[in-house]
C-alpha cells in the first residue's frame, strides 16, 4: 500500500508557480535585501545620468545635417547616381524574398523580415527638408521606393503563407538572387542598359552587407568540410584542418583583410590581378568558415558514442 502511494505521489505533476505581479517581481529581483536595493538605486542613478547625456547630445547638441546630406555616401559609396535604380531593384527583390521566407519558413526569419520592413520605413520617413529634390538620390521618388519595400515584404509573406512555394524552390531563388545581385551591380562592358561599374566604386552599407552575405553563404560548406576533416582519422587531413582553424581563429579579422588586400598580390604572378572585392570576400569566407567549423564540430561531438558506433556498424563512414 505504501509503495502504491509513493508511486502515485511521484507520478503527480506539480503545478507550475503562478506568475509574479509587476510589483512582486520588482521586489524579488531588484530589492531583495539591503545590498540588492543599494545596487539597484546606484545603477538607476548612473543610468539616468548616462541616458540623459546621450539623449541631450543626440537631440540637442549634435548637428546631423552633414550626416543627412551624406546618406548616399554611407549607403552606396561612390556608386553612380544614374545607376542607383539597380540598387533599388536589388532591395525590392530582397524584400520580396524575405517576405516569402517569412511565410514559408517562419521562426527566426520573421524577426529579420520585420526588422527589414521597419528599417525601410524609417529611411522613408527621414526629414524631407534636408534634401533637395533631383539633386540628391534620396529625393521624393527614392523615398517612395523605400516606402514600397515594406509592402513587398508583407506581400511576399501573404504569398508564402498560401503554401504555393516550396522550401527547396525558395532556397534556389535566394541563390539566383545572389547571382543577379552581382550581375546588376557590376554590369557589362559596352552595354548601354547595364554599363560596367567597377568594384572600386562600390562602398558603404551596400558593400558591407554584400561581403557579409557572401561570407555567410560561402563559409557554410567550407566549414562543414573543415569540421569533418578535423574529426577524420587521417592524420594529414586532421592536422591540416586543425592548423587552419586554429590559425584563422587566432588572428583578428582586420589582419586577414590586410593580408588578402596587400600581401596576397605579392605572391601572385605579375599578370594575375584579383579584384579587391573578391579578395575581401575570400578573406571574410575563410574567417567565417573557421568559426563555422568549430560550431559544426561541437554539434558532431554532442552525438552519443553509441549512435556513432551504430552508424559505423551499418556501414556509414565517419
Amino acid at each position: 500500500m505504501a509503495t502504491t502511494d509513493l508511486t502515485a505521489a511521484d507520478s503527480t505533476v506539480s503545478r507550475p508557480p503562478a506568475p509574479l505581479k509587476p510589483l512582486e517581481w520588482i521586489k524579488k529581483n531588484l530589492f531583495h535585501g539591503w545590498f540588492n536595493s543599494i545596487l539597484t538605486i546606484v545603477t538607476a542613478v548612473v543610468l539616468f545620468f548616462l541616458l540623459r547625456g546621450i539623449f541631450t547630445w543626440v537631440f540637442v547638441t549634435a548637428d546631423w545635417t552633414p550626416v543627412a546630406h551624406s546618406l548616399r555616401l554611407f549607403a552606396v559609396g561612390q556608386y553612380p547616381t544614374s545607376e542607383l535604380w539597380r540598387v533599388g531593384l536589388i532591395l525590392a527583390m530582397t524584400s520580396l524574398l524575405m517576405g516569402l521566407s517569412w511565410g514559408v519558413w517562419g521562426g527566426t526569419v520573421r524577426t529579420f523580415a520585420l526588422a527589414l520592413a521597419v528599417g525601410f520605413a524609417v529611411i522613408a520617413l527621414l526629414p524631407m527638408d534636408l534634401y533637395r529634390v533631383n539633386e540628391d538620390p534620396l529625393d521624393l521618388s527614392i523615398r517612395l521606393g523605400f516606402a514600397s519595400y515594406p509592402a513587398l515584404v508583407m506581400a511576399g509573406y501573404a504569398v508564402g503563407r498560401r503554401g504555393v512555394l516550396k522550401s527547396r524552390l525558395l532556397a534556389i531563388l535566394w541563390l539566383v538572387s545572389l547571382v543577379l545581385t552581382f550581375v546588376l551591380l557590376s554590369g557589362f562592358s559596352g552595354s548601354s542598359l547595364l554599363p560596367r561599374v567597377e568594384t572600386g566604386m562600390w562602398g558603404g552599407l551596400l558593400l558591407t552587407f554584400l561581403l557579409a552575405l557572401v561570407g555567410i553563404v560561402a563559409s557554410f560548406p567550407i566549414g562543414v568540410l573543415l569540421a569533418l576533416g578535423r574529426q577524420s582519422s587521417l592524420p594529414v587531413l586532421k592536422i591540416f584542418c586543425t592548423l587552419f582553424i586554429e590559425l584563422v581563429r587566432g588572428v583578428p579579422l582586420v589582419t586577414i583583410l590586410f593580408m588578402f588586400s596587400l600581401i596576397l598580390p605579392l605572391f601572385l604572378p605579375p599578370d594575375v590581378r584579383l579584384d579587391r572585392v573578391l579578395r575581401a570576400m575570400a578573406a571574410m569566407t575563410f574567417f567565417a568558415a573557421a568559426y563555422m567549423a568549430e560550431n559544426i564540430r561541437g554539434g558532431l561531438q554532442s552525438i552519443p558514442r553509441g549512435q556513432v558506433e551504430a552508424a559505423k556498424a551499418v556501414g556509414l563512414s565517419g
